[in-house]
């Protein structure tokens, strides 16, 4: 689903709310998750998904053509 077509279903899907509000609220969702991962490195929307940052060790990258590293 793209945000054009998410911002059309929660628009169709029941206070006809404008496509304009609903735009500046994911862009705005977008800007805080975005923040509170880079500071707290959690977040949760309760009812639809739970975020979080996980640090993993680096890995040795490789050629798929050579098999070089």
């Amino acid at each position: 689903m793209t945000k054009a077509e998410l911002i059309n279903a929660i628009c169709d899907h029941g206070d006809n709310l404008p496509k304009g509000t609903v735009d500046n609220v994911l862009n705005h969702l977008a800007t805080v998750v975005h923040d509170e991962l880079a500071n707290d490195g959690e977040v949760t929307i309760p009812g639809l998904v739970k975020l979080s940052v996980v640090e993993r060790a680096e890995r040795q990258g490789r050629n798929p053509q050579t098999g070089a590293a």
